[in-house]
């Protein structure tokens, strides 16, 4: 990493509104050093320093990080470099949804384990639910209503979690952006470094993260901030207890909309006339979308599209679980499903696939181990995958619920072959 103005790997200075080489000749003073002393303790040249020192040259937030540690100025120096800089104000959050039904005790629980958290640390919530049932659309909502709390700036970053390899993010590169957002003109190499840089950036900030479809925990670790007055928000398919045990986060489980809310969120989309003259029609479609909204959205979407048909006929024609997936076009569903399915074992994959095609939408923990051929202890342990994942769901009597969109997804990935030869195991003979 180099100053800006040298060869290498700078990208831009800064025209400074104030001299920050006052406050760094103050601490070089106080701490009786030379130029050269102090040159050679941060790997830069003494003539450089000079210029700083002289209003001659810009101090880049990392020659204010060297030498601040160097000097055990506590963060003066990159104080000084923030205010020189102009108070850079990163606003990366995306548009709030214009429409969120259903989510007010969510939004609430949210706002409220945000406001009581003064532990020292960051405040962190973690919002976790199946694909399509609106996690990113509750955290926007949060962030645009608190986001005047957090007077220093937001950042936003969509990690792809659950997409394919080549269309996910990396630490390092939400790190990149974050740094480069908040006014950085020298960005380290190493995801480890940048983010050393990071949260000595957000020191003394009141700055709201927003760290959405996250897959891999360990991705938040590296963008925790260490300044108590940031706060952080995760979105994930994946459970995210763990934020709760080393973060004190408050987390939120995001469930599937009532069936009033599911008819409400299609009505506003098909215009509440046509929603009502088709009766029952609109409330066997809400169960068949799993009263996920992103389900709800499409088949909403899919009726729009045709205002002269009847609305019951539409219905008639989406139910069939063969052509539901496939009719909800380019926004592609069956897609966002895939990506939670890639992230499983073959053996809990294959799991699933034998779920769907059982002619109840819920089972027992036994009768799911009589169904796929397997010790119960086993199955407990591909549920967990399964359920972390939230492709089903485990009620308080250990029993298990697949919503009707996720079957429909999973009968279609079973290939046509007899279900004893889907048994993860083959049955134990009887002697």
């Amino acid at each position: 990493m180099r100053p800006s103005g040298e060869t290498g790997t700078a990208t831009w200075g800064v025209r400074w509104a104030v001299n920050p080489g006052v406050e760094l000749r103050t601490w070089r003073a106080r701490r009786r050093l030379s130029l050269r002393a102090l040159a050679s303790r941060v790997s830069c040249d003494y003539g450089y320093l000079g210029k700083i020192e002289n209003g001659k040259a810009n101090l880049t937030q990392g020659m204010a990080v060297a030498c601040d540690q160097a000097l055990g100025a506590n963060g003066a120096l990159i104080r000084a470099w923030k205010t020189a800089q102009g108070s850079v104000r990163p606003a990366q959050l995306p548009a709030a949804p214009a429409l969120l039904l259903g989510r007010e005790n969510e939004l609430a629980a949210l706002a409220a384990g945000l406001r009581s958290r003064d532990t020292g640390s960051p405040r962190v919530a973690a919002i976790d639910g199946a694909a399509g049932v609106g996690k990113t659309a509750l955290a926007l909502r949060l962030a645009h209503d608190i986001s005047h709390q957090y007077v220093d700036g937001h950042l936003y970053a969509d990690f792809g979690g659950f997409a394919p390899p080549e269309k996910a993010a990396s630490a390092g590169k939400v790190l990149m952006s974050f740094l480069t957002a908040m006014g950085a003109t020298l960005v380290p190499d190493t995801a480890v470094e940048r983010a050393s840089l990071y949260r000595s950036l957000l020191i003394e900030r009141n700055t709201l993260i927003v760290l959405d479809n996250v897959n891999d925990l360990d991705d938040v670790e590296q963008l925790m901030p260490a300044s108590p007055g940031c706060a952080v928000l995760v979105t994930s398919r994946r459970a995210l207890p763990s934020l709760v045990a080393r973060h004190n986060a408050t987390r939120v489980v995001v469930r599937p909309l009532s069936e009033d809310k599911s008819i409400e969120l299609m009505s506003i989309v098909i215009g509440n006339d046509r929603a009502e003259a088709a009766g029952e029609a609109m409330a066997m479609l809400a169960r068949r979308c799993g009263h996920l909204p992103l389900a709800l959205a499409l088949a909403a979407e899919q009726i729009a599209m045709y205002p002269n048909r009847p609305v019951v006929e539409l219905v008639d024609e989406m139910i069939d679980d063969e052509d539901r997936l496939r009719a909800w076009g380019n926004t592609n569903l069956r897609e966002v499903l895939s990506w939670s399915y890639r992230n499983l074992s073959p053996d809990a994959a294959l799991l699933f696939q034998v779920f769907s095609q059982h002619r109840d939408s819920h089972l027992s923990v036994a009768a799911a181990a009589a169904l796929a051929g397997v010790p119960a202890l086993q199955v407990r342990r591909l549920l967990h995958q399964l359920a972390s994942l939230h492709l089903v769901e485990i009620d308080s009597d250990q029993v298990i619920r697949l919503h009707e969109v996720v079957r429909a997804y999973g009968r279609d990935l079973a290939t046509a072959v007899d279900a004893e030869e889907q048994r993860i195991w083959p049955p134990p003979t009887v002697a």
